[in-house]
């Protein structure tokens, strides 16, 4: 999984420093066009050499699934890559989002919902935000 992480990162540095903040939004559907062809392509032949391309995987149901939760990871996509190029340091998008568990534990703690989550590990994540924040501006 490592390397996937540091994929991650090239990509958000690489976001910020080659695309145009001018162009950035046909830029960011450029981008985010190319990288969900590949990972079509990749995903398709992995599923044809693993030979588990079958006909339940195009029913109705699991089509109309996929095409919501496609749509959901594309709007996502556009939208983190429009904060690579946009935002002043290109790790601020992820720190934003690697903050979801907190804002979690948060929401559950307002809404009455017992959640088992360590709040000692979401101060450490928040004062490790605030730190990188600091330190960048």
């Amino acid at each position: 999984m490592a390397p996937v992480g540091v994929l991650y990162g090239v990509v958000a540095v690489l976001s910020k420093y080659v695309l145009d903040p001018d162009q950035a939004i046909m830029q960011a559907l450029a981008f985010s066009l190319l990288v969900y062809f590949f990972m079509f392509v990749f995903s398709s032949a992995a599923l044809v050499a693993k030979g588990k391309l079958d006909r339940a995987l195009f029913s109705a149901s699991n089509i109309k699934i996929g095409l919501a939760i496609s749509a959901a990871s594309v709007l996502g996509y556009i939208f983190i890559v429009l904060a690579f190029i946009w935002s002043p340091n290109p790790s601020f998008p992820s720190v934003v989002g690697s903050l979801s568990p907190v804002w979690i534990m948060v929401y559950h703690h307002i809404i009455g919902v017992k959640d088992d989550a360590s709040p000692i590990a979401g101060l450490v994540m928040i004062v490790a935000s605030i730190l990188l924040v600091m330190a960048t501006v």
